[in-house]
């Protein structure tokens, strides 16, 4: 099981949240991401897949394409540890 911490920013007509999302089955993340960011507008995830914790950010809404990268750490990576 993967866990996914969907991140939206605080702004003027809305507080920020955070949302935890478990996948079972890893075909699905892809699926899941593209949900989080490009659906429900998340501002970024948080995942730990493979003992690697990786920043999602989109870079193109209208095209659904999105960038990661590997960070040593987040300070809300207790949420998405396993």
């Amino acid at each position: 099981m993967t866990k996914i911490l969907a991140v939206w920013y605080p702004v003027s007509y809305s507080p920020g949240k955070r949302q935890v999302v478990s996948v079972e089955n890893d075909s699905e993340i892809k699926t899941v991401f593209g949900d989080l960011l490009f659906d429900k507008g998340a501002n970024n995830l948080l995942v730990n897949y493979g003992g690697k914790l990786y920043i999602i950010e989109s870079t193109d809404r209208i095209k659904r394409l999105y960038n990661r990268r590997v960070t040593q750490y987040h300070p809300l990576s207790d949420l998405v540890n396993s």
